[in-house]
């Protein structure tokens, strides 16, 4: 209670500065123990998101990895965060750090700084910002048949998080992977309900 009192007053001040439509609230995930579990739990995040009147980025990715961590369904975790008031869409693929990826952190030329969070990092554990797998592709062609159907909010702007800044993150980054997912990705959002016929 203490945690979302002080939650709250952080965006109830932005709520009062900026205005609800522009304040929003991103879910978060925590590979590495850095965030409150209660930060993670989805009443926490909806209650926060409905209190201060704000709008919602849901984090896709964000929200499968921390219904991991807390040994949950991922649609579960999902159907209790605030989806009516979706105004964003973040995802991304999500894959065990080992084999290819995990080769890459031990390349010659990588210095500690450009480890970076990866340091910390245990063999097989799950992580964003890779390529989508199949099993990505099925929970978000559900995701958008959730906004299709009037079931979620509609975003006003998907974002595909692939990579990200520094050396590491430029090996990670898989560029033929995005050539062929980014246009699909755009097909899926635009008829989720083909894509999803498409796919069976």
């Amino acid at each position: 209670e203490a945690l979302l009192a002080h939650a709250l007053r952080d965006v109830q001040a932005l709520v009062a500065r900026f205005g609800p439509e522009r304040v929003i609230v991103e879910n978060a995930d925590d590979g590495k123990g850095l965030i409150l579990q209660p930060a993670l739990q989805p009443d926490f995040i909806r209650r926060v998101v409905e209190e201060a009147g704000c709008r919602f980025l849901l984090d896709i990715a964000h929200a499968r990895l921390a219904a991991h961590i807390l040994g949950m369904d991922a649609r579960t975790y999902i159907a209790q965060l605030p989806t009516g008031r979706i105004s964003e869409i973040h995802l991304a693929g999500i894959q065990p750090f080992q084999g290819h990826w995990s080769t890459l952190m031990h390349q010659p030329d990588l210095s500690k700084e450009d480890l970076g969070w990866f340091a910390g990092l245990q063999p097989g554990q799950w992580m964003d910002h890779l390529p989508l797998t199949d099993r990505d592709w099925t929970f978000y062609t559900w995701a958008f048949e959730q906004i299709d159907r009037g079931q979620w909010g509609r975003p006003w702007i998907v974002t595909l998080e692939h990579g990200g800044v520094g050396r590491l993150w430029e090996l990670l980054t898989d560029q033929a992977a995005l050539a062929e997912q980014v246009p699909r990705l755009s097909a899926l959002v635009k008829n989720p309900i083909a894509d999803s016929k498409g796919s069976q």
